[in-house]
């Protein structure tokens, strides 16, 4: 009588115990999925107000909804008030932005944080996160170099060689055109400062392991000393631009 009533009990309990595991066994896949992944990686074009870039996250698992964000970036960065033009005396020649003393790229390195906000409900969905970030930020100046004119005493031009621009000699009717695309790569000027990166991120891709994003947000490059790009215009200690930029990645388990 008693091994048939602990008989009853055993069987009882495993009959409980198999209802849960078969429940947790239809669990959606991506679900479970996700809750293994330990890194996510993935690529990125921005385009933002002021130009366009190429950036680099990688995020570490913290826990099922929050992880450690790591973001590499790289941008130019122009002036609101450039504006294209043709030189003096040959419309042949390639155009120039007139007063532009120098080209800007921006080096951004820093850490965040990523927030998962929205979940997927079904593999065709929208998941939505929160990515911040901050750090160090390094302007990358390079002086700008146009095609001018050599005079003779008579003030005919005999010859067009590039030079650096210089606005206190370099006026509209002594510019030729733009100068050689690479000089002035070793005549580079660097000032550092800092960031702040914010975007709202909705991740459309189809398969649980791939990352498809597009992320909208704001930016924020602070520098130490005053960073010049035109001539006749303030230089700045800070730019603030507002992003766009669209992603390609992997997930790790």
């Amino acid at each position: 009588m008693y091994c048939m009533g602990y008989t009853r009990v055993i069987l009882h309990i495993l009959f409980n115990f198999s209802i849960v595991v078969c429940s947790y066994s239809q669990l959606p896949q991506e679900e479970s999925l996700q809750v293994r992944v330990s890194k996510e990686v993935w690529l990125g074009a921005v385009v933002h107000s002021n130009g366009f870039g190429v950036n680099l996250d990688v995020a570490k698992f913290k826990t099922y909804k929050k992880k450690n964000l790591l973001h590499v970036e790289l941008v130019n960065m122009k002036h609101p008030k450039e504006y294209k033009m043709l030189g003096f005396g040959d419309e042949s020649a390639k155009k120039y932005v007139y007063g532009k003393l120098n080209y800007l790229n921006i080096i951004r390195f820093g850490t965040g944080r990523r927030k998962l906000l929205f979940e997927k409900f079904r593999s065709n969905g929208v998941q939505f996160a929160l990515n911040t970030s901050a750090g160090f930020s390094l302007a990358c100046l390079r002086p700008v170099y146009l095609q001018v004119y050599k005079r003779d005493y008579n003030g005919v031009p005999i010859a067009v060689v590039p030079e650096r621009y210089e606005p206190s000699e370099h006026g509209y009717y002594d510019i030729y055109g733009r100068g050689p695309r690479f000089r002035g790569l070793f005549e580079y000027q660097f000032q550092p400062g800092v960031f702040i990166r914010a975007g709202l991120e909705a991740d459309y891709s189809v398969a649980p392991e791939l990352i498809q994003n597009i992320e909208l947000g704001i930016a924020v490059d602070g520098f130490l000393n005053q960073v010049e790009i035109m001539a006749n215009n303030d230089p700045a200690f800070y730019y603030i631009t507002l992003y766009l930029n669209f992603s390609l990645g992997n997930k790790f388990y």
